[in-house]
């Protein structure tokens, strides 16, 4: 029933945001592709640990160049800028495709996340330019189910695909998907309201919600770069599990984040951080120890769903936060999270290559613990949540 809703509804959108869900759709789809299979297209080049972290360290530069992009529509329109995003998006799958050793792997990560990071901020500013304000959240909801379906399926199609194609024909299917997607929204009529431009500011009042997000930042790129690389390079996972196991990560996102939701309104921000950091350790732990396949597997997927606790880190600014506030500090957390995406990668390859795969584990653990001490010290989240409060400007 609910399924005929949502179809219902999506048939009374206009036109143009129909061409953006479409194209939406088939980006998501083309980022699963490339997300399932990159781990293992990577250990079969013969990529080693720190070359890894520099591939993605590089790959996250231009999320620091959002504001600069933005920019950008003053000059095009916000349809062709998101257009020509999943062209360069389809060109740097293309590249995936022929590479053949590290150097391939940085120039194809560079050029398609310039794509990623331009296309989703402008995503999301075009939808809610399409929608009433009344029904801004319900349209977003249903937009981002588009998208976590196709990634369930980008994911779920590689477990059939790496069965008949080899992983370089799997990126030519996302470079396909991707050009459509660019195909679509050069279908939306010019000229349009353009972007104003991210604005970042930096508060003292603030400084546990950017020292939580940046040590975020950091536990969260050690887990979904080397955690995936440990099974492949030390315990030989082939892609049609590795696609399986993400699938199922998927599925889970999709059922578990809005009941992580509730639970952190229910017991409130410092409660479920205590408890997801808590996790975090023993997981973090338990990659570094354990020598069980299967302990791993459900370990990867425990992480998974602990990142939904996140939330608890956005709320907690939102309850601290002036409404005059709230989005230019939602966008520093964004830049701290890229700085550490910057820099973790590369600590954390050469950490595997001087003391072993385990002392990044071990590493990732500290991180947590510090989160944990941070999150237990912060004197006005009280034990039910924060109260209803906001700052004057």
């Amino acid at each position: 029933m609910n399924r005929l809703k949502n179809l219902l509804t999506i048939n009374t959108w206009p036109d143009n945001l129909k061409y953006l869900a479409l194209a939406t759709f088939l980006m998501s789809m083309s980022l699963a592709l490339k997300d399932t299979t990159f781990t293992n297209f990577a250990n079969d080049l013969g990529i080693q640990p720190d070359q890894l972290g520099w591939i993605e360290s590089i790959r996250e530069v231009p999320g620091l160049l959002t504001v600069v992009m933005a920019m950008l529509t003053y000059l095009i329109t916000e349809s062709l800028l998101a257009a020509l995003s999943l062209i360069a998006l389809s060109l740097g799958m293309f590249i995936f495709s022929i590479s053949t050793g590290f150097y391939w792997l940085v120039g194809a990560s560079l050029i398609y996340s310039i794509g990623f990071h331009l296309f989703y901020p402008l995503q999301s500013a075009m939808a809610l330019k399409m929608v009433s304000k009344e029904d801004s959240g319900k349209q977003l909801g249903l937009m981002g189910s588009i998208g976590s379906t196709a990634q369930l399926l980008g994911m779920g199609s590689v477990i059939i695909l790496s069965q008949l194609l080899e992983i370089r024909h799997i990126f030519l299917i996302g470079m396909v998907l991707a050009f459509f997607g660019a195909l679509t929204l050069f279908k939306m009529p010019r000229p349009e309201v353009h972007l104003k431009p991210k604005t970042l500011i930096f508060r003292k009042r603030y400084k546990f919600y950017y020292l939580l997000t940046f040590l975020s930042g950091c536990r969260r790129h050690i887990f979904t770069i080397f955690a995936p690389f440990v099974l492949v390079k030390i315990f030989d996972v082939n892609i049609t599990t590795m696609a399986t196991l993400m699938t199922v990560n998927q599925f889970l996102n999709i059922y578990t984040k809005q009941r992580i939701g509730k639970l952190i309104d229910a017991m409130g921000e410092k409660v479920a951080l205590t408890i997801n950091y808590g996790s975090l350790i023993f997981i973090f732990l338990g990659y570094a120890y354990s020598k069980s396949i299967m302990i791993l597997f459900g370990l990867y997927i425990l992480d998974n769903i602990c990142f939904g606790f996140n939330m608890a880190v956005s709320t907690y600014l939102n309850k601290i936060c002036s409404d005059e506030d709230l989005g230019p500090s939602l966008a520093m957390g964004s830049t701290i999270n890229h700085i550490a995406a910057i820099f973790i990668p590369i600590i954390g390859g050469i950490l595997w290559d001087t003391h072993g795969y385990q002392t990044v584990f071990y590493a990732g653990a500290i991180i947590v613990a510090i989160s944990l001490v941070v999150t237990l010290s912060i004197k006005e989240l009280g034990i039910k949540g924060l109260p209803e409060m906001k700052h004057s400007a």
